[in-house]
Protein backbone atom coordinates (compact mmCIF):
# COMPACT_ATOMS: atom_id res chain seq x y z
CA UNK A 1 0.00 0.00 0.00
CA UNK A 2 1.33 3.58 -0.96
CA UNK A 3 1.24 5.97 1.92
CA UNK A 4 -0.18 9.10 1.85
CA UNK A 5 1.86 12.03 0.14
CA UNK A 6 5.12 9.06 -1.01
CA UNK A 7 7.00 10.05 -3.99
CA UNK A 8 5.73 7.77 -6.45
CA UNK A 9 7.59 9.05 -9.49
CA UNK A 10 10.05 11.92 -10.21
CA UNK A 11 12.97 13.33 -13.38
CA UNK A 12 14.53 16.08 -13.55
CA UNK A 13 11.76 18.86 -13.52
CA UNK A 14 8.34 17.18 -11.97
CA UNK A 15 7.95 15.26 -8.71
CA UNK A 16 4.68 13.22 -8.28
CA UNK A 17 3.21 12.11 -5.14
CA UNK A 18 0.44 9.78 -4.23
CA UNK A 19 -2.87 11.71 -2.42
CA UNK A 20 -5.36 9.71 -2.32
CA UNK A 21 -6.85 6.35 -2.36
CA UNK A 22 -10.61 6.43 -3.62
CA UNK A 23 -12.74 3.65 -4.26
CA UNK A 24 -11.38 2.31 -7.50
CA UNK A 25 -9.09 5.24 -8.08
CA UNK A 26 -6.32 7.28 -7.17
CA UNK A 27 -5.04 10.91 -7.09
CA UNK A 28 -1.62 11.62 -7.40
CA UNK A 29 0.09 15.92 -6.70
CA UNK A 30 2.33 16.80 -9.48
CA UNK A 31 5.01 19.30 -8.48
CA UNK A 32 7.37 21.66 -10.03
CA UNK A 33 11.08 19.92 -8.76
CA UNK A 34 12.88 23.39 -8.77
CA UNK A 35 10.69 25.59 -7.48
CA UNK A 36 8.43 22.83 -5.17
CA UNK A 37 5.24 24.62 -6.30
CA UNK A 38 2.47 22.67 -7.15
CA UNK A 39 1.66 22.52 -10.68
CA UNK A 40 -1.40 20.13 -10.44
CA UNK A 41 -3.24 16.72 -9.93
CA UNK A 42 -3.66 13.43 -11.98
CA UNK A 43 -7.20 11.78 -11.01
CA UNK A 44 -9.29 9.74 -12.82
CA UNK A 45 -11.73 12.45 -14.73
CA UNK A 46 -15.36 10.31 -15.37
CA UNK A 47 -16.46 11.75 -18.34
CA UNK A 48 -13.23 10.78 -20.26
CA UNK A 49 -13.04 7.52 -18.38
CA UNK A 50 -9.84 7.98 -18.39
CA UNK A 51 -6.87 9.62 -15.69
CA UNK A 52 -5.95 12.95 -16.74
CA UNK A 53 -3.84 15.76 -15.67
CA UNK A 54 -5.98 18.55 -13.95
CA UNK A 55 -5.51 22.47 -13.29
CA UNK A 56 -8.08 23.96 -11.83
CA UNK A 57 -10.80 23.62 -14.01
CA UNK A 58 -8.76 22.69 -17.06
CA UNK A 59 -8.14 19.29 -17.83
CA UNK A 60 -5.93 17.39 -19.80
CA UNK A 61 -5.70 13.54 -21.23
CA UNK A 62 -2.42 11.98 -22.62
CA UNK A 63 -2.95 12.78 -25.94
CA UNK A 64 -3.59 16.58 -25.44
CA UNK A 65 -0.83 16.75 -23.47
CA UNK A 66 1.58 15.10 -26.31
CA UNK A 67 -0.06 17.58 -28.88
CA UNK A 68 1.11 20.48 -26.57
CA UNK A 69 4.86 18.78 -26.84
CA UNK A 70 4.43 18.53 -30.37
CA UNK A 71 3.52 22.24 -30.93
CA UNK A 72 6.46 23.19 -28.81
CA UNK A 73 8.78 20.90 -30.33
CA UNK A 74 8.27 22.26 -33.91
CA UNK A 75 8.18 26.05 -32.75
CA UNK A 76 11.27 25.28 -30.83
CA UNK A 77 12.77 23.85 -34.13
CA UNK A 78 11.64 26.80 -35.84
CA UNK A 79 13.15 29.50 -33.67
CA UNK A 80 16.51 27.42 -33.68
CA UNK A 81 16.32 27.61 -37.90
CA UNK A 82 15.29 31.01 -37.93
CA UNK A 83 17.61 31.82 -34.50
CA UNK A 84 14.69 34.08 -33.83
CA UNK A 85 14.73 36.26 -36.33
CA UNK A 86 11.73 38.20 -37.20
CA UNK A 87 11.37 36.14 -40.92
CA UNK A 88 9.43 33.87 -38.67
CA UNK A 89 6.68 32.11 -40.99
CA UNK A 90 4.33 30.37 -39.42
Amino acid sequence: MINKNELIWENEFLKVFFIEQKPKTKRYSVWNKSCDTKLGEIEWYPKWRKYCFIIGDLVFDNKCLSSLSDVLILENDKHRKNKGGENDKR
